[in-house]
């Protein structure tokens, strides 16, 4: 397993803190922010579902800013496999339910927990940013 950097404090770092190198975190493919045609060529063998190690596979040597969920950092001392679940052109997208948009205490928890990992105001952790998103969103991951 590998060590979570200090400056990080979100749920894996916290855990960690009191039991070091015992979780084991999970990357889904939500397709590469950049060459995603060319990347996805490389996956077309794989079996669906399938989970990847990341630790000296091509996906280690990618950086960061081949995907959007890990600003800032990737790779084997951030991820220890990839979840593929097919190519991002087939990935649909659950909406929120309007159980789930209406109640106040889930919007209240989604905003606590926001500010716990110092999310921006406009970060895709904040409910307003979330229901934006949600509103704009189509049935297939990508709209496309």
């Amino acid at each position: 397993m590998r060590r979570i950097r200090k400056v990080r404090r979100g749920a894996v770092a916290i855990y960690e803190q009191k039991y070091p190198n015992s979780t084991f975190v999970i990357a889904d493919h939500l397709g590469f922010a950049k060459d995603n045609d060319v990347l996805e060529k490389r996956m077309a063998s794989w079996s669906i579902p399938s989970l990847a190690p990341i630790k000296g596979t091509w996906l280690d040597k990618l950086d960061s800013s081949y995907f959007s969920d890990f600003p800032g950092q990737w790779g084997s001392a951030a991820v220890d496999a990839y979840l593929y679940l097919g190519p991002r052109g087939l990935l649909l997208h659950q909406p929120l339910s309007a159980k789930a948009i209406l109640d106040k205490d889930y919007i209240t928890e989604l905003d606590r927990r926001a500010d716990t990992v110092d999310a921006p105001p406009n970060g895709l952790m904040r409910p307003e940013v979330i229901l934006q998103s949600e509103s704009a969103a189509s049935v297939l991951f990508y709209g496309e």
